[in-house]
């Protein structure tokens, strides 16, 4: 009995800890899913967290100004690509420096413990002011400058837009210079349609002389022929011009007719390019026999060349029709075409020799379609050739150049068509730009 009782109260106790154990086993399962949940829950906070961070900072590089956010003293947290490059340096060689360093003192509130930084400036009232920055290689660039400051886990911040003045006045300029361009562009349409016309006249008239003349001249050929049995013609003849100048008339005059045509031809063809450059045209882009757009080039800046060099054309009469914005193109070439005369220029007048020499070239392959523009003149001094697509950036005397044309035809070749233009120089020798264009 004693036995039976203790096996009874034995598998009590293995009911009792067996209800415990799933108990147990059953808050455990409960809190694991809970601790899972809960690791979720975190991962995507950090995720979305990280997202946003990532979204901000790409907002800060993408930026075209400036921005720094600085401590109450005026110490750099954080800086763009865009205040990097105002200051002629690395973004990350921002952090941790004093903006005292950055900006001339006169222009700002230095920090002191008296005084909290920019106190007015962060006013969201007050516009933005202009101040001197100080550069590393000692320039002092315009800076235009804006502040607003804010609070951040309990602690003031204060954030700095910047711009470049130097950059908003270029853009400005190259603004106005586009305008004016666009006017002289408008000018030159309407004279060459004005002088078209009359042109046209003369052509034809010229045609009209050169026929008449031809009946003419049969008429004189059957006089002469009669002269012998007809003394008194002679004397007739004789009243109006000698027979030498008779002569010199009939042998000189066809050659004027034909020369002053080929004069008429020569302006119509100046005309008609001047047309063509001076239509705004459109941006689309079609298929262009770019050939044709390098002699319309070449017929427009025929008054730059001409007095300096011998043009040289080697186009390849196979060259596949690209697609481009024709008129934008035009304008690439003449620039290069005027540019490659001055520098043929000023080598003849240091050589001391009469003409230089201009090629253009055109080539391709299965990738591209390539224009080179080739010049004899004094080539481009090393130190300047990773400038010389800067807007603005020029060599040539002041009122000779604007520093724009080669900033353009970059931006017309790279931008606009996603082409390329390389440039191989020797000083003294010559230089050598090539245009490729996807085909």
């Amino acid at each position: 009995m004693a036995v039976i009782d203790e096996l009874v109260a034995y598998q009590r106790m293995l009911s009792r800890e067996r209800a415990a154990r799933e108990v147990a086993e059953g808050l455990l399962e409960q809190k694991s899913r809970e601790l899972y949940e809960v690791n979720q829950r975190l991962r995507l906070t950090s995720a979305t967290h990280q997202r946003e961070a990532y979204y901000l900072q790409t907002i800060l590089d993408v930026a075209r100004d400036g921005i720094m956010t600085l401590t109450s003293d005026g110490v750099i947290e954080k800086a763009n690509a865009s205040a990097a490059s105002i200051f002629d340096c690395k973004a990350g060689a921002l952090v941790k420096r004093s903006v005292c360093d950055l900006v001339e003192s006169t222009n700002a509130i230095r920090p002191d413990h008296e005084n909290r930084f920019f106190v007015d400036l962060c006013s969201h009232a007050r516009p933005a002011i202009q101040v001197v920055g100080i550069r590393d290689n000692g320039e002092r660039p315009e800076i235009e400058l804006s502040a607003s400051s804010g609070q951040f886990e309990n602690c003031e911040i204060i954030i700095w837009i910047l711009r470049d003045i130097d950059v908003i006045q270029k853009i400005k300029r190259q603004s106005d210079l586009s305008q004016r361009l666009e006017g002289i562009g408008q000018l030159a349409a309407g004279i060459a349609h004005e002088v078209n016309t009359p042109i046209q006249y003369i052509y034809e008239n010229m045609n009209f002389f050169a026929d008449a003349w031809h009946a003419v001249d049969g008429a004189l050929r059957a006089c002469e022929q009669h002269l012998g049995s007809a003394p008194e013609l002679v004397d007739i003849i004789g009243k109006v011009c000698s027979k030498e100048e008779l002569r010199f008339f009939r042998s000189e005059a066809p050659i004027a007719i034909e020369e002053t045509k080929l004069g008429v031809q020569r302006v119509a063809k100046i005309v008609a390019a001047i047309k063509e450059f001076s239509h705004p045209g459109t941006e689309e882009k079609f298929l262009t026999d770019l050939n044709v757009v390098v002699e319309s080039a070449a017929t427009v800046t025929s008054n730059h060349w001409r007095p300096v060099a011998e043009l040289k054309m080697e186009l390849d009469p196979s060259l596949p029709h690209v697609a481009c914005v024709r008129s934008s193109i035009n304008q690439v070439l003449v620039n290069l075409l005027v540019n490659a005369a001055d520098a043929v220029q000023e080598r003849n007048q240091k050589c001391a020799r009469d003409q230089g020499q201009i090629t253009i070239k055109t080539r391709y392959d299965d990738a591209n379609i390539y224009l080179l523009v080739s010049d004899t003149g004094n080539g481009i001094n090393p130190d300047h050739i990773n400038r010389i697509f800067n807007p603005f950036f020029t060599t040539k005397d002041v009122g000779k150049g604007t520093g724009q044309g080669l900033s353009i035809t970059y931006d017309i070749v790279a931008e606009k068509h996603g082409g390329d233009v390389e440039v191989d120089s020797v000083l003294g020798a010559g230089t050598t730009f090539t245009i490729s264009l996807p085909r």
